[in-house]
């Protein structure tokens, strides 16, 4: 998958699940995104993560055993909010059962 497509989905789906928690500073487990878009490789996940973090929309973390957890930013929550650039945000909303358990 393209990585800036990959990006927005990991950014979106992220989206959604700090909406769940009572404050927007959660740490999510990044494999369990993965699982969630059906991205397997961690290879790519990570530079989906990198791509978020490199422009401010992401913090990425490395907890006990090097498991890596990410965090949405409010810059990344504004960029949902507005779309995103690719087009994937907009598809995404309108049929998320596309892109959610492979």
């Amino acid at each position: 998958m393209d990585p800036s497509i990959l990006s927005e989905l990991l950014l979106v789906s992220l989206y959604d699940l700090t909406e769940e928690q009572p404050h927007s500073y959660f740490f999510f487990p990044l494999d369990e995104i993965g699982i969630r878009l059906g991205a397997t490789d961690p290879g790519q996940m990570i530079k989906a993560v990198q791509i978020l973090e490199s422009r401010g929309f992401a913090m990425l973390s490395v907890g006990p055993w090097s498991a890596l957890s990410v965090m949405i930013s409010s810059d990344g929550i504004f960029f949902v909010e507005n779309g995103g650039e690719t087009g994937i945000i907009k598809a995404y909303r309108h049929n998320p059962q596309d892109y959610r358990d492979g």
